[in-house]
C-alpha cells in the first residue's frame, strides 16, 4: 500500500514537471517570437530610412556585438563592411565604429536592443 501511494505521488511529480517544463517552453517561445515581430518592424523602419550600419568585425568588439543582435536578419539591414577594401573611403570617415547613418545623421554605438533601435528611429522624427 505505501509502496503504491509513493508510485502515485511520484507519478504525479513527473506529471505536474512535465506540465510546468511545457509551459515554459510555450512561454520562451512567445517572448522570442514578440521580439523577432519588434525587430522587424524595426528592420522595416531603418530600410525606409535609408539607414546603414558601418562596421568592421575583424577588429572591432562592438562591431562585432551588433552583428550578433541582429543575427540572421543582419543581410536584411544595409551593412557597409569596413574590413572590405572597397569600403575603405567611406569607412575613414567614420572611424569610430559601429556607426548607424541615415537621414544625415551618424548615430554611434552598437544598437544591442530593441528599446536601443526605437530611441534611435523616434530621435530621427
Amino acid at each position: 500500500m505505501v509502496r503504491k501511494n509513493i508510485q502515485v505521488f511520484f507519478l504525479q511529480y513527473i506529471q505536474m514537471y512535465a506540465l510546468i517544463s511545457f509551459a515554459i517552453l510555450v512561454f520562451l517561445f512567445l517572448i522570442k517570437l514578440y521580439r523577432s515581430h519588434r525587430l522587424d518592424k524595426i528592420i522595416t523602419a531603418l530600410n525606409a530610412s535609408n539607414w546603414k550600419v558601418i562596421l568592421n568585425a575583424s577588429n572591432c568588439g562592438f562591431c562585432l556585438m551588433q552583428i550578433r543582435f541582429l543575427g540572421d536578419r543582419l543581410n536584411d539591414v544595409n551593412v557597409i563592411h569596413c574590413d572590405d577594401a572597397k569600403n575603405r573611403d567611406i569607412c575613414l570617415k567614420y572611424p569610430e565604429q559601429p556607426v548607424w547613418v541615415g537621414n544625415g545623421r551618424s548615430v554611434k554605438g552598437a544598437k544591442i536592443s530593441v528599446e536601443a533601435f526605437e530611441k534611435m528611429l523616434v530621435q530621427e522624427n
